[in-house]
């Protein structure tokens, strides 16, 4: 059984691959993390704790992590990211209090009806390694304007794996996969 200490972790690092990785709020992803949020908050509760400590460690990602400086997340995605919190932390009955967070849902800047912008840079954290794929920019929709380029593949991220699983067979410390979708 997690400590909650230590689910706050597991918890933060899947947020981080979400938030970053620009996934839909609709997705399945964010369906699980909501269901280790409500574990974790329910762990509190119990403790007789609140959600600051939940709170002030997302304001950390938000608005401080060290990745935001080089891959900025978009406003719809911080946006609708907030909105999503809020619904979480009410089904508990909770608001949000950190200071930061308030202040980034209530930026006007942050409208989510402003139109996304169609490039878009993705971080992927890769399973079972503390290592960031970031890609520098892809196209925010799977498919654009009649191409796939500027997306990234299934088959290029088990290349990556691949090439962090095996540094020695590469003698290089950078790769690239433009449009490799599988290996023949």
């Amino acid at each position: 059984m997690l400590r909650q200490s230590d689910r706050l972790q597991v918890t933060l690092r899947s947020f981080v691959a979400a938030y970053f990785g620009h996934v839909s709020v609709q997705s399945a992803v964010w369906s699980e993390l909501e269901r280790m949020l409500d574990v974790y908050v329910c762990g509190e509760k119990r403790a007789g704790n609140d959600t600051s400590k939940l709170q002030a460690a997302l304001a950390g990602v938000m608005v401080d992590h060290p990745l935001l400086a080089r891959f900025p997340v978009s406003p719809k995605q911080k946006k609708t990211t907030l909105k999503w919190l809020e619904r979480v932390l009410s089904t508990h009955g909770e608001i949000i209090t950190s200071e930061e967070l308030q202040r980034m849902l209530l930026d006007e800047d942050f409208d989510v009806e402003t139109e996304e912008p169609e490039f878009v840079f993705k971080t992927y954290e890769r399973p079972g390694q503390d290592v960031f794929l970031t890609l520098l920019e892809e196209n925010r929709d799977l498919i654009g304007h009649g191409t796939t380029g500027l997306a990234s593949w299934q088959g290029g991220l088990f290349l990556a794996d691949w090439c962090l699983a095996h540094p020695e067979v590469l003698e290089v410390n950078a790769y690239e996969n433009a449009c490799l979708d599988r290996l023949t």
